[in-house]
């Protein structure tokens, strides 16, 4: 049998009625793990940037956001090449790295303050920008391999879900720590944030490559009937496309010529 569709189920039956945990390797658990990674990092860059003037101060903030959004514009156009040499998991693992490069640069601003230490962080969302592109494009690519065609409205309910819960947290993270820090530069909240981006980064590990990813019995089913009938040769019958019109009759037979007259 094939060991790819043998036990390719979601869910095994206990005694009871009762199902047990969806594995690993299902879509909806890797969807799940996306989302959390992506509610790791962007629980820290969302803050940033909402917090941007007040942590940086407006020039830097603007120097720094412009810079990342060029970056990220012109990073868009080479992204989906990287994704497709190096494959979707590590290409957002080094995307992570990006959001991390300008969490550090942030970090580094805020213990050293030397004027130099601005130019650093300019840097850092630049290479935020390349980041993102790799990252997004990643996240994309994941989310269609990952789905069978079937459950993309489930799974993409799941990824945003968790997603946008990282302004939640985020939001809560920061009113917290500011009712009872004031101080300007913020390290110990930086560090909470690269912890963050660490977190999402590692967590890349977990995971499964799209060609593992357990298929509903069904579905996987199908996908082998799709395959085989794609590969059956085309029949003489079929390649023939069938007329649009019925085939118009035969005019009448010409009379016969008269006879000549003398």
């Amino acid at each position: 049998s094939n060991p790819r569709t043998a036990g390719a189920a979601y869910t095994l039956h206990q005694p009871g009625g009762r199902t047990r945990k969806m594995r690993l390797r299902s879509a909806s658990c890797q969807i799940s793990i996306l989302g959390v990674i992506f509610l790791f990092i962007f629980t820290a860059y969302s803050t940033i940037q909402g917090f941007a003037s007040q942590l940086y101060g407006e020039a830097l903030a603007s120097e720094m956001e412009s810079t990342l959004y060029a970056t990220f514009t012109l990073a868009c156009f080479v992204a989906p090449a990287v994704t497709n040499t190096l494959g979707p998991r590590l290409t957002l693992f080094l995307g992570a790295l990006g959001y991390a490069a300008l969490v550090a640069a942030s970090l580094l601003l805020a213990i050293v303050g030397a004027p130099w230490c601005r130019g650093v962080v300019v840097l850092g969302g630049g290479v935020l920008g390349v980041g993102a592109a790799l990252l997004w494009t990643a996240q994309g690519r994941l989310m269609l391999e990952y789905s069978d065609g079937t459950d993309q409205g489930r799974l993409f309910a799941i990824f945003w879900a968790l997603f946008n819960c990282s302004s939640v947290v985020g939001g809560l993270l920061t009113f917290f720590y500011f009712s009872h820090h004031s101080e300007e530069a913020p390290v110990s909240l930086y560090l909470i944030f690269l912890g963050c981006i660490v977190l999402g980064g590692a967590a890349t590990a977990l995971l499964a490559p799209p060609h593992t990813i357990a298929r509903p019995a069904a579905s996987a089913s199908a996908s082998a009937e799709q395959r085989v009938a794609a590969a059956a040769p085309a029949t003489e019958d079929a390649a023939t496309p069938l007329p649009l019109l019925p085939p118009a009759a035969p005019p009448p037979p010409l009379p016969p010529p008269l006879p000549p007259t003398l």
